[in-house]
């Protein structure tokens, strides 16, 4: 019982200290400021398909070489087949895009002149497959309330035995001149510290 009193004492006396401001309060951390780096984003799962979309920076300055990093990879025992098309592209859009939109705001891999001509379809057990789209940061998505797009890896459907992964793809979130800042807001890609490179 005397335990239970000297603790409520304590837990009183803490109380009465802070509010009195003999004792800080303890002060809410910001949100961490963004820096410039590489990003990427992973889908699936190591018994069966992997796919990996990487971006080599997470704010890239208008006019800058952006390079985007696609692979998939084949983690079951057995070959797995991509069955509809595209068996791979990358998509760009502003983060705020929907169908109704100016369809120039949309990019994709597969349009310009670094597309594979010829995809493979089976990948074998433990097969990877990786491709790169060397991209300049387009003004385009450097407008006001466009400061982030959207960069999205499709795949086809991924036929397994006995199910399928449908078609569609992960996606991650780049600045262009600008990045957002959680809570609102928008910060320029020069005032962001760069992160170290591996």
């Amino acid at each position: 019982m005397p335990r239970v009193l000297l603790l409520i004492a304590m837990l009183i006396g803490t109380v009465l200290l802070t509010q009195c401001g003999l004792l800080p309060l303890p002060i809410p951390s910001a949100p961490p400021f963004p820096t410039v780096g590489p990003v990427q984003r992973i889908s699936g799962n190591a018994s069966r398909t992997m796919a990996v979309i990487q971006s080599s920076t997470n704010c890239a300055e208008i006019g800058e070489m952006v390079t985007f990093t696609a692979s998939f990879t084949n983690t079951a025992t057995y070959p797995v087949t991509i069955t509809t098309e595209p068996v791979m592209d990358i998509v760009l859009s502003p983060s705020n895009w929907t169908a109704g939109d100016d369809p120039a705001l949309v990019q994709h891999w597969s349009e310009s002149d670094q597309y594979p001509t010829e995809f493979p379809t089976v990948a074998q057990p433990n097969e990877v497959w990786t491709y790169q789209w060397r991209w300049q940061a387009d003004a385009i998505y450097h407008q006001p309330d466009v400061y982030d797009m959207r960069v999205q890896l499709i795949m086809g459907e991924i036929q397994l035995q006995g199910s399928s992964v449908p078609s569609g793809g992960h996606e991650l979130g780049i600045g262009v001149g600008a990045i957002p800042l959680p809570g609102g807001g928008a910060v320029e890609c020069y005032e962001l510290e760069r992160a170290l490179q591996p």
